[in-house]
């Protein structure tokens, strides 16, 4: 292993070099004074994105972090979230930036946002800490395609150290940020502690008293910071009391049931931010966020209208009994499908995935799939309806298949006549109304139809046509694979020539995730190499298994340090989505 110096006097060597001879550097690894550091990647041009990628390694034990915080998981995770963030402000107080050409001479870190997510940018085992962040070298500013090593030694020798002791030594932190790292861990904790009670008392969202559940803006996922701002306060009968068993003690707030919750009130005093606040609650979230004790069931999906998107081999008909020209619905696909056709679609998709919880947002449902009025029926009559209406049988999907729903309503008042539990918002204070409204529109549930909806596990991939890398139809060539999420908008990936869009996920929250989207496909790809069951969730399950044994390091990514982990239903979302993928149903492809 080198040392520090022989290192900064083979960088030097290379100076006024053009900068691919810097790809001799590729895998050097050499000793500081209290860690090591790896080149694991060397970029091809000054100003490239996301240029070259540099690893530190720090023994667990030398770095002081107590050990009670690797267990359980989420502590661990939380550690690792909050080093990435300390990592960050390192960056901010000790690097230059842009001290060269086309802004080179840059340290940067992964994106993240408000939210605690698995990534592979830092790694901890209780033998060691390493974390991975971008290295841009500079170039000389009159002459971009050179190197400055001058100023390349600079950050070598003082930025990389400084940053290093000021993020990985829990000796070097102050009694604020010791404080706060120790909030994490422990709001990490808790919860966990809450998410646990949930599952055992047969609940879906816990929110708690003191949460502030808007953001700064609608591109801004910080908390709103006003003193306008009124913090959630639980109605006193849907209040409980969860004991996290960690210092935070007991906290208060507001359960939900499963079941079928209405949330109304009137236009802009906050029901799609607490459907926002609810939806986002599958994730945890740092201290200070406000929504941090919104705590939602994992298996939580938004349902909404999608016009144009993509739909492969997708039984509807039992909410879209029969098409024009009598194009078939129980096996039907599409690559412009229509805002009732993709609701149906991703009600299906995402109950054969697995999820048991589906939000709604009126505003963002096709009304003719939501509901069809007494007047309409009058003048459409059911013969000449396709369209099964989800209020028909929104109660049969709960007592018959455990679906529970949660419907931000403002005009489709007909809801309330299906609904165990039914929030009224006024200026963002929330009050439980369904004896108010059970008084008025009497006590039984309006009657529902039956409904079957197709069995889990019955869509297959084509295992020929599921392949990144394909023959282009008008040049006759071999198109290589290009994961990359689009510059433009970070949900939309370039995958071969598919441009797989994701613009509905609400849950993919950082642009990580997009790319570990796409190479977890290529991933899959390679899994059906060895399988024989070519079942869409089973392929995903087995590939998300495979990652959280052995990390994001496993999908195939040059750029190490740069992948945060989707949930699964993300996952298969994206491959329904993809416009090349052919899927056959109640067979297995071989």
């Amino acid at each position: 292993m080198k040392s520090i110096d022989s290192l900064l006097n083979e960088v030097l060597q290379f100076d006024n070099q053009p900068f691919y001879k810097l790809q001799k550097l590729k895998g050097r690894e050499c000793k500081f004074k209290n860690f090591i550091l790896r080149i694991l990647r060397i970029q091809g041009s000054p100003g490239a994105y996301p240029a070259s990628i540099f690893e530190v390694e720090v023994p667990y034990k030398e770095s002081g972090f107590p050990l009670e915080y690797l267990v359980p998981e989420c502590k661990k995770i939380g550690l690792e979230d909050f080093i990435t963030r300390q990592f960050k402000e390192g960056i901010d107080k000790f690097a230059k930036q842009n001290r060269g050409a086309d802004g080179s001479g840059s340290i940067w870190t992964i994106s993240i946002g408000q939210k605690i997510l698995k990534r592979n940018n830092v790694i901890i085992t209780p033998e060691r800490i390493k974390v991975r962040f971008i290295f841009s070298f500079p170039s000389k500013k009159k002459n971009a395609g050179i190197l400055d090593a001058q100023q390349t030694v600079e950050m070598l020798n003082n930025e990389i150290p400084n940053i290093v002791n000021f993020s990985l030594f829990f000796a070097n932190y102050d009694e604020r940020t010791k404080d706060n790292l120790d909030r994490q861990i422990e709001t990490s904790a808790a919860q966990e502690a809450i998410r646990d009670y949930l599952k055992k008392h047969n609940l879906i969202v816990f929110i708690a008293d003191g949460s502030v559940l808007p953001r700064a803006s609608g591109v801004d996922d910080r908390p709103l910071e006003s003193n306008s701002v009124i913090p959630f306060k639980a109605p006193d009968s849907m209040s409980v009391t969860i004991e996290t068993n960690t210092s935070l003690g007991k906290i208060t707030g507001m359960a939900i049931k499963e079941g079928v919750t209405v949330i109304t009130g009137g236009g802009f005093h906050g029901k799609s931010t607490l459907l926002s606040a609810i939806a986002h609650g599958v994730f945890n979230h740092i201290p200070g966020d406000g929504r941090e004790f919104v705590i939602t069931r994992d298996d939580a999906v938004l349902i909404r209208a999608e016009d144009g998107r993509s739909i492969k081999c997708v039984d509807i008909s039992p909410f879209i009994k029969c098409l024009p020209y009598k194009k078939s619905t129980t096996n039907f696909s599409t690559n412009n499908a229509s805002g009732s056709t993709s609701q149906a679609a991703n009600m299906i998709e995402f109950y054969q995935a697995g999820s048991r919880l589906f939000l709604f947002d009126e505003d963002t449902c096709a009304t003719n799939f939501m509901l069809r009025d007494e007047l309409a029926k009058k003048i459409i009559t059911d013969e000449k309806e396709p369209i099964r209406p989800f209020y028909n049988v929104i109660r049969t999907l709960w007592e018959k298949y455990k679906i529970s729903s949660i419907l931000v309503i403002g005009g489709l008042g007909a809801f309330f006549k299906k609904a165990d539990n039914i929030i009224s918002l006024y200026n963002y204070k929330v009050e439980d109304i369904t004896h108010k409204v059970r008084e008025k529109l009497g006590t039984d549930f309006d009657s529902d139809e039956d409904i079957v909806l197709p069995r889990p596990n019955n869509r297959f991939i084509e295992k020929e046509n599921f392949n990144p890398a394909f023959i282009h139809k008008i040049k006759n060539k071999r198109v290589n694979i290009r994961i990359k999420p689009l510059r433009e908008n970070w949900k939309r990936i370039e995958y071969g020539m598919d441009k797989i869009i994701l613009d509905s996920l609400v849950h993919l929250v950082e642009e990580p995730q997009s790319l570990a989207v796409g190479f977890i496909i290529l991933l899959i790809k390679k899994i059906m190499d060895c399988e024989s069951n070519f079942e869409l969730t089973h392929l995903v399950n087995k590939a998300c298994s495979f990652i959280k044994e052995k990390g994001l390091d496993i999908l195939e990514y040059e750029y190490k340090g740069l992948l945060s982990m989707p949930r699964k239903y993300e996952i298969i979302a994206a491959i329904n989505r993809m416009q090349s993928l052919k899927v056959n149903c109640n067979k297995s492809l071989k």
